[in-house]
């Protein structure tokens, strides 16, 4: 459907890409990124919004690609400052934007199809992005540490993740509720969900044998008060 790229895209471009050459990494989040958003178009229209600006935050990664071989063969004096400066305020706007659009449309899907718990997921995730954004701004105005920011940063990642997950999990098309999970063809993404399965089915299960035993006691104490009348 799409839910599953967006989250591994989004995994890459803003977990796996803080690593050497996260750049590169991160143009290939926003493609995988944008090709499950496109998907999403079919169902969800608003992720059009998400994909466009998805394209335009991966010409920051090919923007830091040029200036990693420019520093590298050139030296550090061959890139002005006013371009790197530049290229940093871009990445905020865009990641913030990027943010945004995205969890509008995550929160208007998942009300779409009823899940309060996944859309108000989204939502909180929207208000950590503007914090986030504004921690960046003001860390880098020297007003509060920067500490702050690398805080809200690592929080606005977990949260979005979990409501992309959460998304990702309980919507599916019409008619395909009873399928199997396809698999990512990522080893450690395909133990992690089907660890997550299994922890879910028995969860269900649990619940299950929960409402059962609960209904089993409210009508053996309804059977029990007719006896004594």
């Amino acid at each position: 459907m799409g839910f599953g790229l967006l989250f591994i895209g989004y995994l890459l471009t803003f977990v796996v890409s803080m690593t050497l050459y996260g750049w590169a990494i991160r143009i290939v989040g926003c493609v995988v990124m944008m090709i499950g958003m496109h998907k999403l178009r079919e169902y969800f229209r608003q992720f059009v919004y998400a994909e466009v600006v998805a394209a335009l935050f991966l010409l920051t990664g090919i923007a830091e690609g040029v200036f990693y071989f420019i520093k590298h063969y050139a030296g550090e004096e061959a890139l002005p400052q006013f371009a790197v400066t530049l290229e940093g305020w871009v990445w905020l706007a865009l990641v913030m934007l990027l943010h945004l659009l995205m969890l509008w449309a995550l929160s208007n899907a998942a009300a779409d199809v009823g899940l309060d718990k996944q859309r108000s997921t989204a939502l909180t995730a929207m208000i950590i992005t503007v914090l986030w954004a504004s921690t960046y701004a003001l860390g880098t105005a020297k007003i509060i540490p920067p500490g702050f920011y690398y805080l809200m940063l690592i929080i606005l990642i977990v949260v979005t993740a979990i409501s992309i997950f959460g998304c990702y999990k309980n919507i599916c098309p019409e008619g395909a509720e009873d399928m199997e999970r396809k698999k990512t063809g990522i080893q450690f993404l395909d133990r992690f969900f089907e660890k997550l399965d299994a922890r879910e089915a028995r969860a269900v299960e649990t619940t299950r044998r929960e409402i059962e035993e609960r209904e089993r006691k409210r009508a053996d104490s309804r059977n029990s008060k007719r006896r004594k009348k």
